[in-house]
């Protein structure tokens, strides 16, 4: 993956400074990508929640949910109001379970006269098909604005070619957070059916320490000519994508002379500069067909203290998304840690093809 983006025909990848970006290597699809991401508006970043949330507290944990939210289908209201207990109309919390939680979603929406009218040599995909919704349809920036969560939105394709009174719409990856949010990436996969784009930011603890989030979605599988070029192994190089971006955010982060990080990652030693590597956390939907798919079993490799499978269905019949976990390896008395018991499939799909997932996250001693 590079880092910056090297030659490329989109303002979105250069639209928000505070965004490290990280791109295919392989420049073959280049052109086919900067046409996806040139029928997009630019990233939006908002860092700061509303004071209301307060600070996590020694001993707090996180909630962590993970959902594709189906462009505007997925009841994002009342998910944060029955499931993390905070009820937007009001800014009041509604129970004890703790204040604090952060949503990794997919397929996340955008409308906005910022996404740039349509033009003959731009990607455009059909729109999401929606399914009737009891309440309204709302955006992913106004789902922030309304509940004062800190966001972070990386598009990823255009969601379909119709215009509201001047307003375009795209898709993308998300992050929302009762928290604040900081070093933000975007991480553009391969090329496979269409353009893939994984949101990241970071989180707090009450020392200081540092939880990194990527929100990630997978494609489906590719098309003949795709799969006879690649081996079949698209899918395998998304998700690996993910990994090696992550990896190189680390060494960047190190600095450019500790290099040595490359050949342990993420199994690094003390004398191997391990306390360079922060607690991550990759969740989304990777469309996978099984609990066994190469691909998966690849990324578990690289994210060795993720939880068990929750073993159930969350799309039709496969069991598509996933909560992925790497402890930072520089620790002092206990890890950082996905509390044991938590991670769950939620009982509804709110109005989404998708069950969201949750689990619940603390800050190591």
């Amino acid at each position: 993956m590079h880092s910056p983006p090297l030659a490329r025909a989109c303002p979105a990848l250069e639209s928000h400074p505070a965004v490290s970006w990280y791109v295919p290597d392989d420049t073959t699809d280049t052109e086919e990508l900067d046409a996806w991401c040139r029928a997009t508006g630019p990233v939006v970043i908002d860092s700061v929640p509303h004071r209301q949330f307060g600070e996590l507290l020694e001993g707090d944990s996180l909630a962590v949910l993970v959902w594709n939210i189906a462009a505007g289908s997925g009841e994002i209201l009342t998910v944060i109001r029955d499931e993390l207990g905070f009820d937007c109309e009001t800014g009041y919390a509604l129970n004890s379970r703790g204040p604090h939680f952060v949503m990794l979603l997919q397929e996340a929406l955008r409308v906005s006269a910022d996404v740039p009218p349509t033009e003959p040599d731009l990607q455009i995909p059909p729109a999401v098909v929606e399914f009737d919704r009891p309440g309204p349809r709302l955006g992913i920036v106004e789902v922030a604005r309304r509940c004062g969560l800190a966001l972070s939105y990386v598009p990823a394709t255009r969601n379909g070619t119709a215009e509201y009174d001047g307003l375009r719409e795209d898709k993308g990856n998300a992050i929302l957070s009762t928290l604040p949010l900081s070093d933000f990436i975007g991480i553009e996969a391969p090329m496979v059916a269409q353009r893939r784009v994984s949101a990241g930011a970071t989180v707090h603890g009450p020392q200081g320490d540092s939880l990194r989030l990527v929100s990630a979605h997978i494609n489906t599988f590719p098309g003949p000519w795709r799969t006879l070029v690649t081996g079949a192994s698209s899918r395998l190089r998304q998700s690996l994508s993910i990994v090696d971006a992550l990896r190189r955010a680390e060494l960047e982060r190190a600095g450019a002379a500790r290099e040595s990080l490359a050949g342990c990652y993420p199994y690094c030693s003390d004398e191997e500069t391990a306390e360079y590597l922060i607690s991550t956390i990759t969740a989304g939907d990777f469309n996978t067909g099984s609990d066994h798919e190469t691909a998966l079993l690849h990324l578990r490799e690289n994210f060795p203290d993720s939880p068990p499978s929750h073993g159930q269905h969350t799309s039709r019949s496969f069991p598509t998304d996933h909560l992925l976990f790497r402890h930072n390896y520089d620790y002092g008395n206990e890890p950082d840690r996905i509390l044991e018991g938590t991670y769950r499939r939620l009982g509804s799909k709110y109005n989404s093809d998708h069950y969201p997932l949750i689990a619940w996250f603390r800050f190591g001693g």
